[in-house]
């Protein structure tokens, strides 16, 4: 029996969940209101009222085993990008996140979602069944004002630095959403270069050679490149 779990139990959320279960699926419901989960709890296998921010949490949940998560909050476009971000740091092989626009899009396939869906509450039935059967389609769509800024750490106006000292969770209103950084070691005689992801902290100190993935309105990005990128 395959397992899934659903993260977000609105309307979009709570019909792929129910559609899921009608085909003989395995379902988790998660989602930080109390209501929706206490709406959906005797339709799907477990719901769980967390936030889907909160790693330990998300870890607690027992999504280890499951064959795919769907993140569907795709209106709370933080939400949905840290949240995606997180399941794939934990382990959840195929991570399915729902989108609002083709921006949101793009970052959250940067931060690792395997497929990406258009957000339209009908087509909610579809996506479920495409999980349960191979495959599953894309949708896209044109909208805000938000930008993404990916930088490679290169001055010392960045490297040596916490994230939280870059003003980055607090002076500059962008949320940093990923840290890609290259280590080599060797491996059966050879030195190999392999790219680590990592989800950063406010304590986390940027190294010469990092890239550096932020989001946030567009004002607010172009403030921290014009400071810190020359």
């Amino acid at each position: 029996m395959k397992q899934f779990a659903v993260i977000g139990l609105g309307r979009f959320g709570s019909t792929v969940a129910k559609t899921l279960m009608s085909k003989g699926a395995e379902v988790i419901g998660i989602d930080r209101n109390k209501k929706r989960v206490d709406a959906i709890k005797d339709d799907v296998s477990s719901a769980i009222q967390i936030e889907a921010m909160d790693e330990e949490s998300l870890r607690q949940c027992g999504l280890e085993k499951v064959d795919a998560a769907i993140v569907c909050m795709g209106l709370d476009v933080e939400e949905s990008i840290l949240a995606t971000a997180i399941l794939k740091k934990i382990g959840i092989r195929k991570v399915v996140a729902r989108a609002s626009t083709s921006l949101h899009a793009d970052i959250l396939k940067m931060v690792g979602a395997s497929e990406i869906v258009f957000p339209e509450t009908d087509i909610g039935e579809k996506v479920a069944i495409k999980l349960v059967s191979p495959g599953l389609e894309e949708f896209v769509e044109l909208g805000e004002d938000l930008s993404l800024a990916e930088i490679e750490v290169k001055t010392d106006a960045l490297a040596g630095r916490s994230l939280k000292d870059l003003g980055l969770f607090g002076r500059y209103k962008v949320r940093p959403i990923i840290i890609k950084r290259k280590v080599k070691y060797e491996k059966e005689g050879e030195v190999v270069e392999e790219e680590i992801r990592e989800l950063p902290g406010p304590d986390y100190v940027v190294s010469a050679g990092d890239t550096l993935l932020v989001l946030g309105e567009t004002k607010d990005v172009e403030a921290f490149v014009g400071k810190y990128v020359k």
